[in-house]
């Protein structure tokens, strides 16, 4: 009998060897092809049987049924292929594997004892779509990290779902910090209600109406600290007030709560790379944490009920001699371009006092900074943002509401399209190719209203993220590629999935982070291909089988 624990250690062993370097994506899915039927796992078991084209099909196992894409014979697959590169071939016959073990039941399909048998039309159709996707991830300039950095990036690094690194809290410096703002005269240009739809205008502009029922108060305000110390703080405070972004609230005029107790938040500093001079440099994003007032307010319906959904741009339709182009603009630091009225400064103050003077006021007297922007970390911060965006777009800017793509809303049936996601605006136009060629880098009527409207009210643009009528360029964490018809999960984010995936299979187990990790990523990326999602509940035994999972998690092996 064989050794399960043995084989598997024997497994990961030839494996981590294999993972000491970076490798490309395509090699890696080549290699892991070559020596998964070694696998001690369901999977791995249906791999052996592939191989094995001598053993008679059992009666009671599925068959091919007529014109069934699956399962594919896979010598068949590999025949059908002969033009391609090696890596390129085995990647594709791996993909195909997966497919052939889901189509037959997961566990279950080691029953099966395959057929030879020649690809259909049908077949060869996807191979050949699968091939075109596997070439195209062969195309991206990066590489899967080596075991031990990959390692370290899923254990100890965090990444949310769309593949950001989550960065921990760091204490304030104020010259990380203040590069990063708006210069002086580009913050708090605007008033907030004035972009607001009157349902949300009225409530913004009286907030008590936003504060929840005293009985579901918490009984003590949460604890929020700044991390700075006071030298640093006085020294960001000042730069804030310079530019609006901060005001002096007095003792009596903080937000308190039912016992009297004052209400204050929190800040703090995170990660940012910014270009600067034409050299990146390590900054930091100043983060307010306002779960302190948070706690005594209502969530607010506004403008986020309209936020789109990256799935609904799959649906596109394309034609052969069609070409989807993008417009697309994006505000430079937006939450601090809107004032908030002055009635919300009691329930913005942090809780660190500083010097009036800093502010222009008394010397030697205390008081508490408040934001007098819109705070990132405002529980109404989404919906007020994307409200005020929304208004710039279709009220400001006339551009048809029914071209918006939203949650709420049925695709529109135009060839004009509309994206908003807070602070930014993406126009999406299918045009003739022919005519795509000739207005290439020649911005729209719609584009020309909109960038007329943000300089008449001194709203900054970044002109680095700028694109006009570009064929190629990223939308919602993806990449839109309108010549090819593809609207697909970044390069680099797909790599990223593999690279995590591979140093997976070198772990001897895995705690539940790792696996919320590994498959929160994947669910992103499968939202650019929404069927996938179909197959997910079958993910972990794709993955999970030959591992042991610590945690809440717990797999049979």
């Amino acid at each position: 009998m064989i050794d399960v624990e043995e084989a598997r250690r024997t497994w990961r062993g030839t494996w981590g060897k294999f993972m000491e370097m970076e490798r490309p994506a395509l090699e890696v899915l080549s290699v892991l092809f070559q020596r998964l039927h070694m696998l001690e796992s369901p999977l791995g078991k249906l791999a052996k049987t592939f191989k094995q084209k001598d053993m008679p099909p059992r009666a009671d196992c599925p068959k091919t049924r007529g014109d069934d894409l699956l399962p594919m014979d896979l010598t068949a697959v590999q025949e059908y292929l002969t033009d391609l590169p090696v890596d390129e071939v085995e990647a594709i016959m791996l993909v195909v594997l997966g497919l052939n073990y889901m189509w037959l039941g997961g566990r279950d399909s080691e029953r099966y004892r395959p057929e030879r048998d020649r690809l259909t039309k049908a077949q060869r159709q996807a191979v050949s779509h699968l091939a075109e996707r596997v070439r195209d991830l062969g195309s991206v300039d990066k590489r899967c990290p080596d075991l031990l950095t990959g390692r370290s990036q899923l254990v100890e690094a965090k990444f949310d779902y769309g593949g950001e690194p989550i960065m921990s809290l760091e204490e304030l410096k104020a010259e990380q910090v203040i590069p990063v703002w708006p210069a002086i005269g580009e913050a708090a240009v605007q008033h907030v209600t004035s972009y607001l739809p009157d349902d949300l205008r009225e409530r913004i502009e009286n907030p008590e109406s936003c504060l929840l029922p005293k009985e579901d108060w918490p009984r003590r305000p949460p604890k929020s600290l700044v991390r700075a110390t006071q030298e640093e703080w006085n020294v960001i405070v000042k730069a804030a007030a310079a530019r609006g972004l901060m005001v002096p609230v007095e003792e009596q005029d903080v937000f308190r709560d039912h016992n009297g107790i004052m209400v204050l938040n929190g800040a703090a500093g995170v990660k940012k790379l910014k270009k600067i001079g034409g050299e990146m440099r390590s900054m930091q994003r100043f983060i307010s944490n306002f779960i302190p007032i948070n706690s005594y307010q209502k969530h607010l319906e506004g403008g986020d009920k309209h936020l789109p959904y990256l799935g609904q741009l799959t649906l596109l339709n394309q034609d052969e001699d069609d070409v989807w182009v993008v417009d697309s603009e994006d505000f430079v630091s937006c939450f601090n371009l809107w004032k908030l009225p002055e009635r919300w400064f009691g329930y913005t103050c942090f809780g660190k006092t500083v010097d009036a003077k800093l502010f222009g006021g008394v010397p030697g007297k205390q008081v508490y900074p408040a934001m007098a922007v819109v705070p990132m970390g405002w529980i109404n911060a989404v919906s007020v943002i994307q409200a005020v965006v929304r208004t710039l777009v279709f009220s400001e800017s006339e551009i048809p509401e029914e071209s918006e793509i939203s949650k709420l809303k049925r695709l529109p049936e135009t060839d004009d399209l509309s994206v908003i996601y807070l602070d930014s605006y993406d126009e999406l136009r299918r045009l003739d190719r022919q005519c795509a060629e000739v207005l290439q880098g020649v911005a729209s009527p719609r584009h020309k209203r909109f960038l007329k409207v943000c300089q008449e009210k001194g709203l900054p643009l970044n002109e680095g993220k700028r694109l006009v009528a570009a064929t190629k360029g990223t939308l919602q964490g993806g990449e839109l590629q309108g010549k090819e018809g593809w609207y697909k999960l970044a390069g680099d984010k797909q790599i990223n999935l593999v690279g995590l995936g591979s140093c997976l299979l070198g772990l001897p187990e895995w705690r539940e982070f790792d696996v919320r990790h590994f498959f929160g990523k994947a669910v992103f990326g499968m939202c650019f291909r929404r069927v996938l999602l179909s197959v997910l509940q079958d993910g972990f035994h794709f993955l999970s089988a030959p591992l042991r999972v610590t945690g809440w998690f717990s797999f049979s092996g």
